[in-house]
């Protein structure tokens, strides 16, 4: 038996289970497409055939997929229910409050422990100083699991038995991106219209990497470089319009973030960089005056 299974293999689910790895924990990964299983097999790492033995392989299951939607299908599988008694189930996808509150009843139905988790940055900060996960849900999940996930980020913490804190702070984390991202790309058609170079206005933020990289995707036009795409960031968008409405509060700064991710999609920009909203965002909108 394992130390810990990874189930998810896409780009940060890898960055995941080769940190793990490289971390000198023993693992076995599965992937519904088998093929992203292979450069990890290749590196020494168990690859399970099927979900029910992935499980059973391990009393860790690191959970990084698509969303909350898509585990609950996979844990509704045929032979893996009576798999999760005492095994203990860490989920690090995005989703809200109320979904991570109902896995965890799901879960623990089935006398497992969970924990919720969330990322907040990309596949090339997992395993380095500035890697920050959250963590919340049952403590006794939290004991089991943590010593196998510290080498994940330098920034690893625990919120408590409230399982809906490490959702809730990704997605209020999430918020301030999109309200960045707007705010980088109307300061960019700002400068273009007055003829400033957007790089003068890289060159305001010497200390801040993120607007730079963002702000200088609209200056060269290398829109299609991008480790997550303007359609995945609109999927996680969707997912704070959801908490407002499980929440009973205001919507309307989510849901003007939306309209424009919307307008892009339907542009047909949605599998390039998050900064191709400036492609519909660049001219003044009609008038119907």
């Amino acid at each position: 038996m394992s130390q810990i299974t990874v189930i998810g293999l896409g780009m940060m689910g890898s960055a995941l289970a080769r940190t793990i790895h490289h971390a000198g924990h023993d693992l076995t990964v599965w992937n519904r497409s088998p093929a992203k299983m292979q450069a990890l097999i290749n590196d020494g790492v168990a690859g399970a055939s099927d979900l029910v033995s992935a499980i059973a392989a391990s009393p860790v299951i690191l959970i990084c997929i698509d969303n909350y939607a898509v585990t609950n299908a996979m844990l509704q599988t045929e032979g893996v229910a009576p798999l999760l008694a005492g095994r203990t189930v860490v989920q690090l996808s995005t989703g809200t409050p109320k979904e991570a509150v109902e896995l965890s009843a799901g879960i623990t139905a089935h006398n497992a422990f969970y924990l919720d988790g969330a990322i907040l940055g990309g596949p090339k900060n997992i395993g380095t100083p500035e890697g920050q996960i959250l963590l919340s849900g049952d403590r006794a999940a939290h004991d089991r699991a943590g010593g196998l996930l510290g080498c994940l980020g330098g920034n690893l913490r625990y919120l408590g038995t409230n399982v809906g804190s490490a959702s809730t702070l990704d997605l209020a984390w999430l918020t301030t991106c999109y309200s960045r991202f707007v705010g980088i790309i109307h300061a960019a058609n700002m400068c273009q219209s007055e003829g400033v170079g957007v790089d003068e206005f890289i060159a305001l933020f010497p200390g801040q990497p993120d607007i730079q990289n963002y702000a200088q995707v609209i200056h060269s036009g290398r829109f299609n470089e991008c480790t997550a795409t303007l359609e995945v960031w609109g999927a996680a968008l969707k997912r704070i319009q959801h908490q407002a409405t499980d929440a009973n509060i205001n919507s309307e700064i989510p849901d003007f973030f939306a309209s424009c991710f919307k307008k892009a999609i339907s542009a047909g920009f949605g599998q390039e960089n998050v900064m191709a909203l400036f492609k519909v965002l660049r001219d003044s909108p009609p008038s119907f005056a």
